[in-house]
């Protein structure tokens, strides 16, 4: 793609050299072959001009960005190579941070102690090409302060199940309803023509926010 911000692209031009340095070296001790490496992304790149800094992304054709709970703002690129890992292989199950933790220890043979706290869940199978028992759980983000001025972010909660999405925008009283699988650039909100579908997961937000007492301010 092409990129007029000499600035940002110099930036990506150091990442890749760098990264291509610790490839290289990890040849040379012998160790790649040995060695996960995980490469991804925080989050999404910057979408607003909400305090008229100039942008050097794009994440269209999703929506906002950096700070938001939509699509732009946390569907991220990752990679991971590993020998146990189907090489060249595409997967577009839903995982997020959390999940490399326990997904680590199961790909080197660690067991989970009991008395961890644990967020995530293991993807090890979708990285060895297997079905996925992650298909249908719900994920959450919780995003609980707005920043009007600079990423342009609202405080809301979110729960993704399956090919639904829900944003419940709580200081609001606004409730946003998408199929992802259809409409990746959450453009046609559902919750008014599937309540059945909006209830069921603003009911999965409810609970969660309740039982991780999540920060309300």
């Amino acid at each position: 793609m092409y990129q007029d911000n000499i600035t940002y692209a110099a930036m990506i031009q150091s990442v890749d050299k760098s990264f291509g340095k610790l490839m290289e070296l990890l040849e040379s001790l012998e160790l790649s072959d040995s060695t996960i490496i995980v490469f991804t992304s925080d989050h999404g790149g910057l979408s607003n001009r909400g305090n008229e800094r100039k942008l050097a992304t794009s994440n269209l054709p999703l929506r906002a960005g950096k700070g938001h709970n939509y699509e732009g703002g946390i569907r991220v690129p990752m990679f991971i190579k590993f020998p146990k890992v189907t090489k060249n292989s595409v997967s577009n199950e839903v995982v997020t941070g959390s999940d490399l933790y326990p997904t680590l220890l199961e790909m080197v043979g660690l067991p989970l102690q009991k008395e961890q706290h644990l967020d995530g869940k293991s993807f090890y199978t979708i990285l060895k090409g297997e079905d996925s028992s992650n298909k249908n759980r719900p994920i959450f983000w919780h995003s609980p302060l707005s920043r009007p001025k600079s990423t342009g972010d609202r405080a809301n909660t979110t729960v993704r199940k399956g090919d639904y999405k829900l944003l419940d925008f709580y200081e609001e009283g606004i409730i946003e309803l998408y199929n992802i699988k259809d409409d990746i650039g959450e453009t046609n909100n559902l919750a008014k023509n599937q309540p059945t579908k909006r209830d069921e997961l603003l009911n999965l937000v409810k609970n969660w926010r309740k039982e991780i007492n999540a920060y309300i301010k």
